[in-house]
C-alpha cells in the first residue's frame, strides 16, 4: 500500500491542471485566472505556494480583497486562530464560512444551520469562484458535518443545493464506513473513493482519506509519510492530525497540547481521545462531535 500511496501523492492530473492555470495567468493577470491557480493549488493541498500567489495578487491585483476565502483557509491550515477570527468577519461567502466552522472550530451543527439559509444554487458572494468549486466545497461540508455529528446523512440537502450526490457519496462512503463501524465492503469503497478522487484531480481529498485508512490499518509508515508531506506543503492542521494518529499507534512521546489552538475543536477532540485511550485520562467527546468519538 505504501508504494501505491507514493504514486498517488504525485497525482499527475492535479499538477497538469495547475500548470495550465499558471500559463493562463501569465498570459493575462486577472482575478478569474488567479482563481484557477489558487483552486488548482487547493486541490493539490499546497498551502505554501498559495500564499506566494496571494501575496502576488495583493501587490498587483485590482482588488486586494478578492480572495479572502482562500486566505481564511490558509489561516485555518496554519492553525493561526487569531488571524482566522479576524478574516472570517470579512468573508462574504457563507459556504466557505460554514466549512471552516465545521472542520476547524468543530461546530458542524452551526455549519449546517448556515447552509440551510443558502437557498438552492444561489450562493451569494462578491468573491471570485467557479460554481463547480463552490459546489464541491458545499458537498464536502454537508457530508463531513453529518459524519462528525454521527448522524445519518441528509442527502436531500445535497440535492436541494444541486450537488452531485453520487460523486460525493462515492468519495465519502469510505469514511462513512469507518465512522459507522460498517466494514463490510470496506476495500471496495476505498477503491471507489480512490478513483473518484483521482478522476477529479483532488490530491488533498485523497490524502485526507488516506490518513484515516492508514490509522484504521495501523499503518505507521504511511502516517509518517503523510505527516512529512503535509509539513512540506505548509498544512500544519493536517500535520498535527497525522501526529495525533501516530500518538495513538506508537510509544513515542505524545504531542504537547500547547501545539493545538484552544479553539480548534476538531483537533482538540482527536487529542482528547488519544490521551483517553493511551493514558486512561478522563475525557468526554462533545455531543456535537460524537461521530469522531465513534
Amino acid at each position: 500500500m505504501s508504494m501505491e500511496l507514493l504514486g498517488f501523492l504525485k497525482l499527475d492530473r492535479a499538477y497538469l491542471v495547475y500548470e495550465e492555470a499558471k500559463k493562463r495567468l501569465r498570459r493575462r493577470f486577472s482575478s478569474k485566472n488567479m482563481h484557477l491557480v489558487l483552486e488548482a493549488l487547493a486541490n493539490i493541498g499546497d498551502v505554501k505556494t498559495q500564499e506566494i500567489y496571494l501575496s502576488m495578487w495583493r501587490k498587483r491585483g485590482d482588488n486586494p480583497n478578492a480572495f479572502l476565502f482562500f486566505e481564511a483557509y490558509i489561516f485555518s491550515y496554519r492553525c493561526d486562530s487569531r488571524a482566522l477570527r479576524k478574516i472570517l468577519r470579512r468573508v462574504k461567502n457563507r459556504i466557505f464560512v460554514a466549512d471552516i466552522i465545521s472542520f476547524y472550530y468543530g461546530h458542524p451543527h452551526s455549519a449546517l444551520v448556515i447552509l440551510q439559509n443558502v437557498k438552492g444554487n444561489d450562493h451569494p458572494t462578491k468573491e471570485c469562484g467557479s460554481r463547480e468549486y463552490k459546489n464541491s466545497i458545499l458537498g464536502d461540508v454537508i457530508i463531513k458535518s453529518y459524519l462528525y455529528m454521527g448522524r445519518k446523512i441528509d442527502f436531500s440537502l445535497l440535492q436541494r443545493h444541486h450537488v452531485t450526490v453520487d460523486v460525493v457519496e462515492d468519495i465519502y462512503g469510505f469514511l462513512l464506513s469507518i465512522m459507522s463501524g460498517e466494514f463490510e465492503g470496506y476495500d471496495l469503497r476505498w477503491e471507489i473513493a480512490l478513483r473518484k478522487s483521482y478522476d477529479r484531480g483532488e490530491k488533498s481529498t485523497l490524502m485526507n482519506l488516506w490518513m484515516y485508512k492508514a490509522f484504521v490499518e495501523l499503518d505507521v509508515f504511511s502516517l509518517e509519510l503523510l505527516r512529512n508531506t503535509y509539513d512540506s506543503l505548509g498544512n500544519r492542521f493536517a500535520s498535527i492530525l497525522a501526529e495525533i494518529f501516530l500518538d495513538f499507534l506508537t510509544e513515542k512521546e505524545p504531542l504537547d497540547s500547547s501545539s493545538i489552538p484552544g479553539d480548534c475543536g476538531f483537533l482538540q477532540v482527536h487529542y482528547g481521545l488519544m490521551r483517553k485511550y493511551r493514558f486512561n485520562e478522563m475525557y468526554e467527546v462533545p455531543d456535537e462531535l460524537r461521530g469522531l468519538g465513534d
